[in-house]
C-alpha cells in the first residue's frame, strides 16, 4: 500500500515540551512527510504523569483511529454512565474512553518515534510518505529530553534559531526550524519569550485537587462491585466539594480484573490564604502550584484523610484511607489570548494547549482540545488556512473550553452564589452556539 503524499518541501519543526499535546501534534506532523524534533526539559525519559487517570474524549478517539498503530493493544474502556451521588453536575461521557496518563503517553510514545515501554513491548513498524525507507521515516522523528529552549530568534537566513540548553551535558547549541510550536504548558518559556512575563500569569480558581491511585486488588469487593461496568462514582457537597473515583489501566496498561488501579480525585475549596503552607512540602521547599507523590507534608495529608473518612460514602472513605502518597495540585487557569497572540513571526511560533491558554484539568476535554489543534495546525501546514484563520479558530476553541471550566467548577464546588453557578452555565452555552455558527457558516 503506498504511503501519504510527501510534502513539496518537508518542514523542519520544533516542538518545546514533550507531553501528551506535543506528541499528538508531533505525530500528525510527521505523518504528513515533515522532520518533527520534540525538546523536553524533564530530566526523565517520560514527563511526570500527575497520578492522572484520563478520559479520551471522541475528538482523541478519532486521532487514534486515523493515526494509531498499536490499535490490536487495548488502550483503555469505554466510559459508563456515572454514579450521582450528591448534588447534580454536569457530567457527559457518551463516546468516551477510560484510560491513564501513563498508558496514553507510551502510546503516542510508541507512534511517534517507537519508543519501547511496559506498556508497549514492540516498536511500531515506521509510516514512510511514498519513496521513503522505513529508517528515513523514524529518522525525521526524534524526542529528546533533558532539553531546555532558553530562546527563539530570526536567523539571518530564511531558518529560525532555537537556542536549547542541553541540561545533561551542561552544553547549549543552536537549532534550526522552519516552524515552532509552544506545547510547553502553562510556565511557557515560548510564550514568555514572544508575548513577556504577564502573558504566562495564571489565576487560582478558589480549590486544588488532591490525586491518588489504590491497586483494584487492595480494595473490598464491595468498592469494586461499585464500579463495575467502568462506571465513575463522583460524590458532592458543600463540606467535601467534589471526589470522583473510576477504574483506570493498571501500571502497565492491564486491563485485567483485579490488576487495574482505582483513580482517586478530590476537589477541594481551599482559600489562597491557606496556599502558602499547603504547597510546602515535607522537607520546607515551597512549590508554585503542584507537590508530586511522596513529598506532601505527612500532617497535612492526615488532616484531609481524616475529613473524608468522616464525611466521605463507603467506598470514597475506603479508598482515601488507601492512598499513602498523594499528588496535590492547585487548580489554576488564565484567559485565552487574542488571536495575535497565538502566533508570532508572521505564524512561524504557534502556541497550543496550556502555552496557549490554561484550562481547568477537570473539565475532561484538555486531549480533545489538543486533538483539534493538531487538526487545526495540520491544515495550517498544508496550506489550507491562513495563520490569521488558525489563529481565531485556536482561539475561539480555548475559549470555549474555558468557559466550560469555570461553569463545572461552579457546579462542582457551588463556587459563588446560585446565580453565579447559573451565569457560568448560561455564558458557556451562548458561547457554544456562537462557536458552533462560527463553524458551520465559516465565519473564522
Amino acid at each position: 500500500m503506498a504511503g501519504p503524499s510527501p510534502p513539496k518541501e518537508p518542514l523542519d519543526i520544533i516542538i518545546v515540551g514533550g507531553s501528551l499535546t506535543a506528541l499528538m501534534h508531533g505525530i500528525t506532523l510527521h505523518r504528513l512527510g515533515h522532520n518533527v524534533h520534540i525538546l523536553e526539559q524533564s530530566p526523565t525519559a517520560a514527563p511526570t504523569s500527575h497520578m492522572a487517570g484520563i478520559v479520551l474524549s471522541p475528538h482523541a478517539i478519532a486521532l487514534l483511529d486515523r493515526f494509531d498503530r498499536i490499535a490490536d493493544t487495548p488502550l483503555g474502556f469505554p466510559a459508563g454512565p456515572p454514579i450521582a451521588s450528591g448534588y447534580p453536575y454536569p457530567s457527559p461521557h457518551a463516546g468516551r474512553l477510560i484510560t491513564s496518563w501513563g498508558a496514553f503517553y507510551f502510546r503516542l510514545r510508541a507512534n511517534f518515534d517507537g519508543l519501547s515501554s511496559a506498556y508497549i513491548s514492540h516498536q511500531p513498524d515506521s509510516v514512510c510518505v511514498d519513496g521513503e525507507d522505513k529508517e528515513s521515516a523514524r529518522g525525521r522523528a526524534l524526542y529528546e529530553h533533558e532539553q531546555r529552549v532558553i530562546d527563539v530568534k530570526q536567523s539571518d537566513n530564511a531558518k529560525l534559531s532555537v537556542v536549547v540548553q542541553d541540561l545533561a551535558r551542561g552544553q547549549t547549541r543552536t537549532l534550526p526550524a522552519d516552524l515552532v510550536i509552544g506545547a510547553d504548558g502553562a510556565h511557557s518559556i515560548v510564550r514568555r519569550i514572544f508575548a513577556g512575563e504577564a502573558a504566562v500569569s495564571r489565576r487560582y480558581a478558589g480549590y486544588v485537587a488532591w490525586r491518588g491511585v489504590v491497586p483494584e486488588s487492595a480494595v473490598s469487593e464491595e468498592t469494586r462491585e461499585a464500579l463495575r461496568g467502568n462506571k465513575t462514582y463522583p460524590f458532592s457537597s458543600p463540606e467535601v466539594g467534589q471526589v470522583v473515583l473510576y477504574t483506570v489501566p493498571g501500571p502497565t496498561g492491564s486491563l485485567t480484573p483485579g490488576t487495574r488501579n482505582i483513580n482517586f480525585v478530590w476537589y477541594f475549596k481551599t482559600p489562597a490564604s491557606s496556599l502558602p503552607e499547603l504547597l510546602t512540602d515535607k522537607h520546607g521547599h515551597r512549590h508554585r502550584t503542584t507537590i508530586r507523590e511522596g513529598l506532601v507534608h505527612p500532617t497535612i495529608w492526615s488532616s484531609q484523610v481524616h475529613l473524608g473518612t468522616t464525611l466521605f460514602p463507603r467506598a470514597h472513605s475506603e479508598i482515601v484511607s488507601k492512598i499513602h502518597s498523594p499528588f496535590l495540585h492547585a487548580i489554576t487557569d488564565s484567559i485565552p489570548p487574542l488571536q495575535a497572540q497565538a502566533f508570532f513571526l508572521n505564524g512561524r511560533v504557534l502556541l497550543v494547549g496550556d502555552a496557549l491558554a490554561c484550562l481547568r484539568p477537570h473539565i475532561g476535554y484538555s486531549t480533545s482540545v489538543a486533538a483539534l489543534e493538531s487538526g487545526l495546525v495540520e491544515q495550517l501546514v498544508r496550506g489550507e488556512i491562513g495563520v490569521d484563520e488558525w489563529g481565531r479558530r485556536v482561539c475561539a476553541l480555548a475559549y470555549l473550553h474555558w468557559c466550560r471550566g469555570i461553569w463545572y467548577g461552579h457546579s462542582y464546588l457551588r463556587l459563588g452564589s446560585g446565580w453565579e453557578v447559573a451565569a457560568s452555565a448560561v455564558r458557556y452555552w451562548v458561547v457554544l452556539a456562537l462557536y458552533w455558527v462560527g463553524e458551520v457558516c465559516g465565519l473564522w
